[in-house]
């Protein structure tokens, strides 16, 4: 078998492939200093098996991959192949040539190949053994490694012959085998000990599986209680959707056609009202002809009136004439008679002649005056009718203006009445809708804090949770932390404990005798000089070096009992061991007692102070440390020395020993081997360190276990915080939606209302300003009235005037007459004598032409008499045609009046059915809304149900449901008892039944093995 060549690429230096192929004759490999001659070397040694970078000049992995330089980049891998000429089967492999490949990557992958086949690092190590090849082999040999092998203990030179004496695989086996052995050894402990903690945990782990499959058995019922409890629910929900959606659908029908209805009538509405406006247009046309034609007739019917009375005046006048004609001619007649006899009253005449003259004088002018006054009393009275001719028009006008305000007003008080009702159910909408309204502020302010205490709670449950969170991370961090630690110091602790109990570093023969244990000497063997004292702290490495093997010395009782032990090492050739026999070893006095003053005062002490050992043993630690001073350094050891005169070992704490007579031992320990006190005290250190680390551990384990508690239940208050947020936030937006319904809804009655307000107003400004006007109408009626009264009063007064003077004056004429006659006669009588009969003739001219001028004026009175008949037969054909006039009129009116009831009461009937479907309408719309509120509850309901079912039970929940599923008789307190019952059953841990099974199936495993084992 030799070397045929060797493939390297990406290790080191060699960033390209190369193939360096050694054929026969080839000795060395020559080259400057930075060649890469020794990463040859490293490389031979690595595609090996070396896996100690420090051997190979390395410290870490990524130090044997070409790093790259300024013109090349790195590399991701090292790859090493080593091929082997095995013509001559050195090597176990059916092969002539076997190449032997190592490649490692940047991320830490490694792989072993032998002819291109996978395998593990240890089978190639095997494949060297008893070859000279290998990385404890001495094939390669770096520099300074001469050195050390000459420098090596006998014990320690021994591996090199064994490697040449091709005995290394068997000893690599039994080492193999040994330290599987320990293993089982160890694992038997581990097991026991594990198995003892196992089966400490099995119990309450049973107690929280059984716990955990009642907790999970009542989940299943609830669910399948809940599931098919919420799928009976949500098709009842479905169902009741579905019918209220066509009742929604129906009334939305209903709605467009109650609108369209509402609309026609809107317009039938406006339709009738210019209808009855045109007709009270016509009407008060009508009213107003009516008035006119009615002072029309009034004025005829007073010029009837006047003409009858000036009618009854002339026949009167007549009467008077007739009369007075007749008396006339009476008296004619007895001035006949007179005359006859005049010649008889001659005498007498003169003096009644005087008096005569007198008296008719005087009623000559009383009769004048009376002729003025009746005509003044005549005008005035025809003024005075006049007069009372216009109150009447004035009057019928007023009373024609007072029937159509009466009218108008009626009118208006039936609409004040019918805007009053509307006000009234206007007034109960709105105080309904405040209180709807008021409700729903009081609730949304509710919801309001309690949201604003929800979201408060739930930012501090947040934050409360980010703060736990952080701790449990923290505290995690120190629990990984502290389990690394507790690895490490467990794996140095079981290293060393190992080293301790396989008594590595000791010597054969002491090794090979703390083994033993059926030889009899064996319990009187009380251990090694280091199993029996125990160095104060730091004092260790001092000792170490000033006791140097005598702390491999092995303490016996007895020196019978040495020789024994002596004798089984030399039976058994295990090597030779040095005793220190109880019997024989006396304590000797302190060599130091003398000098201790001048230890203190350099700070160092007496070796034996730094020593805690039992009271039995006094004498052996004498026997090794008397004499012996630890010092803190060499230079105070060096004066130490001096000032003694050399007679003691002085020794350091850091290893530096002057021997008596002056000697000086010092130098670098690094690489010594730890000593037997240095690993007991570091034992003892360390298994402090554990157990303080296990109780920090614990108590960190027991705070993260705390603070996971704490965050689940945090985390449930928040999530219960959040879905109580949603609920809240989903009821204020109903709220707000049914509010601002409410407030629209206010909003339009507030706007009607103040609409039929302003209507009201308006009634009741108009109605105000009618009654006003009727006020005032009535009042100059009543004024015109008491004036029509008054002038009748006069009127009657003036004609009771005019008939007393006109019978005063008739009377006057006739005294005149009959004073005139006397005169006459006494005339007649005074002249008679001297005229006689001219004067009677004389007086009945004067009678005559007196009868002639009463004849005239009479035929004259007759005339105005037949034209006074002709104008009243005119004015009374004129009052009829006017009545017959005023009476089509009024009938036409009454008809009109009969038209505006008819349209006002077809506007009555059209307006309340118009608010009838008005009403209707808003129910409609109230009710649709109540509806839709109705179908978005049971749609919202159906979705958390679903969402609820989904989020609890996953999307597949449908497939839990049973086909002949009952429904208990109260499934809501069924799922409120399941609910309450897991609740009281919480905590839970659902993993104690897998925990369980598994740590019973891994007591039993341990149980199995510890029983193979053992």
């Amino acid at each position: 078998m030799h070397l045929k060549r060797l493939e390297i690429h990406g290790f080191k230096s060699f960033a390209d492939r190369i193939t360096l192929s050694f054929q026969k004759g080839i000795t060395a490999i020559v080259g400057p200093n930075g060649s890469g001659k020794s990463n040859i070397a490293d490389s031979l040694c690595w595609v090996m098996g070396e896996h100690n970078l420090r051997n190979i000049r390395g410290a870490k992995l990524e130090d044997i991959i070409f790093s790259g330089s300024e013109e090349r980049k790195p590399l991701g891998m090292a790859d090493v192949t080593l091929v082997l000429d095995n013509s001559d089967q050195t090597l176990p492999l059916d092969y002539s040539e076997v190449a032997v490949t190592r490649r490692v990557y940047r991320s830490g992958e490694s792989e072993f190949l032998i002819n291109r086949s996978p395998v593990r690092l240890k089978d190639i190590q095997e494949l060297f053994f008893d070859t000279g090849l290998g990385r404890e082999a001495y094939s390669v040999i770096s520099q300074g490694k001469i050195d050390s092998i000459l420098s090596l203990r006998p014990e320690e030179r021994r591996s090199v012959f064994e490697e040449a004496a091709g005995i290394m695989r068997y000893k690599a086996k039994k080492n193999l085998t040994l330290k599987k052995l320990a293993e089982t050894e160890n694992n038997i402990l581990r097991i026991q000990d594990l198995l003892q903690e196992l089966v400490t945990q099995l119990e309450p782990l049973s107690e929280q599986a059984q716990k955990a499959e009642r907790y999970l058995k009542l989940q299943d019922q609830l669910k399948q209680l809940e599931i098919n409890y919420s799928y009976t629910e949500l098709t009842g929900i479905n169902q009741t959707l579905k019918e209220l959606i066509e009742q929604q659908n129906l009334k939305n029908n209903e709605l467009l056609r109650l609108k369209e209805e509402e609309e026609n009538l809107s317009q039938r509405v406006i339709s009738i009202k210019s209808r009855v406006n045109t007709v009270e247009e016509e009407l008060e046309v009508r009213q107003k002809q009516l008035m006119e034609e009615t002072a029309q007739r009034e004025r005829a019917m007073g010029e009837l009136n006047l003409f009858g009375e000036r009618k009854r005046s002339l026949q009167t006048r007549i009467l008077e004439l007739e009369a007075f004609i007749a008396q006339q001619a009476e008296k004619a007649m007895d001035l006949e008679k007179k005359k006859e006899n005049l010649s008889q009253l001659t005498t007498n005449i003169d003096e009644k002649k005087t008096r005569l003259a007198s008296e008719v004088k005087q009623l000559e002018e009383v009769l004048l005056v009376k002729e003025v006054k009746i005509k003044e009393f005549r005008a005035e009275l025809i003024a005075k009718k006049q007069c009372f001719t216009n109150k009447l028009e004035q009057s019928s006008l007023l009373k024609q203006k007072i029937s159509e305000a009466s009218v108008q007003k009626d009118f208006r008080h039936e609409k004040e009445t019918e805007v009053h009702e509307e006000l009234e159910e206007i007034a109960k909408e709105l105080a309904v809708t405040d209180q709807r309204i008021y409700k729903a502020k009081d609730k949304l302010n509710a919801l309001r804090q309690q949201l604003d205490v929800v979201k408060n709670q739930e930012e501090k449950l947040a934050a409360e949770l980010k703060k736990r969170q952080s701790y449990l991370l923290n505290q995690v961090e120190k629990n990984q932390e502290m389990r690394e630690r507790l690895r490490g110091l467990e794996s140095k602790l079981t290293l060393l404990t190992d080293m301790e109990r396989g008594h590595q570093g000791y010597f054969q023969g002491v090794k090979s005798l703390l083994e033993i244990q059926k030889e009899p000497f064996r319990r009187e063997i009380h251990g090694v000089v280091a199993d029996l004292i125990r160095a104060e702290s730091g004092y260790e490495l001092a000792l170490e070096v000033a006791m140097g093997s005598s702390l491999q010395y092995l303490v016996i009782n007895h020196h019978r009992d040495a020789r024994q032990a002596i004798d089984y090492l030399k039976k058994h050739a295990l090597g030779r061991a040095t005793f220190l026999p109880l019997n024989l070893i006396d304590e000797k006095p302190d060599r130091l007692l003398g000098i201790k003053s001048l230890l203190m005062e350099y700070n160092s002490k007496p070796a034996t102070d730094a020593v805690l050992y039992e009271q039995r043993y006094s004498a052996i630690v004498q026997h090794l440390l008397n004499g012996t001073i630890i010092a803190p350094n060499l230079k105070t050891a060096v004066e130490i020395a001096e000032k003694t005169g050399k007679k003691f070992r002085v020794v350091t704490l850091e290893g530096e020993l002057i021997a008596p007579g002056g000697a000086i031992t010092g130098g670098n320990l690094e690489r010594r081997r730890a000593g037997l006190l240095s690993r007991k005290g570091e034992i003892t250190q360390l298994k402090r360190e554990k157990e303080d680390l296990l109780a920090f551990m614990n108590r960190g384990l027991a705070e993260e276990k705390k603070l996971e508690e704490e965050i689940r239940e945090i985390s449930q208050l928040h999530e219960e915080k959040k879905n109580l947020q949603q609920e809240t936030n989903f009821n204020i937006n109903s709220v707000l939606k049914d509010m601002d319904a409410l407030v629209v809804s206010h909003q339009k009655t507030l706007t009607k209302k103040e609409q039929l307000q302003q209507v009201l107003l308006r009634i009741e400004e108009e109605l105000s300003l009618q009654k006003s006007a009727v006020d005032n109408l009535r009042d100059k009626l009543k004024q015109v009235e008491a004036e029509m009264e008054f002038i009748t009063g006069e009127i009657k007064a003036l004609e009771e005037w005019e008939t007393n003077f006109i019978t005063e004056r008739e009377t006057t004429l006739r005294e005149l007459s009959d004073l005139s006659s006397q005169l006459a006669g006494v005339q007649q009588e005074w002249l008679g004598k001297r005229e006689n009969l001219q004067n009677y003739g004389n007086l009945i001219g004067e009678l005559q032409t007196e009868i002639n001028k009463k004849n005239s004026e009479l035929a004259q009175t007759q005339e105005e008499m037949q034209i006074l008949q002709k104008q009243k037969d005119m004015m009374e054909s004129k009052v009829k045609n006017t009545t017959k006039n005023q009476a089509e009129q009024e009938a036409d009116i009454q008809k009109l009046k009969s038209c505006w009831q008819e349209a006002l009461s077809t506007l009555n009937q059209t307006e309340v059915r118009l608010r009838e479907i008005q009403k209707q309408h808003g129910e409609e719309v109230a009710f649709l809304h109540r509806l839709d509120l109705q179908i978005n509850r049971l749609k919202i309901s159906a979705d958390n149900m679903s969402t609820n079912l989904i989020e609890v039970y996953g999307e597949g929940w449908q497939q839990e449901l049973s086909i002949n599923w009952v429904a208990p008789s109260n499934p809501k307190h069924e799922i409120t008892c399941f609910k309450r019952q897991m609740k009281e059953i919480e905590p839970v841990n659902l993993q104690a039944i897998a925990e369980y099974q598994a740590l019973k199936e891994r007591v039993d495993f341990l149980s199995q093995q510890l029983t193979d084992l053992t």
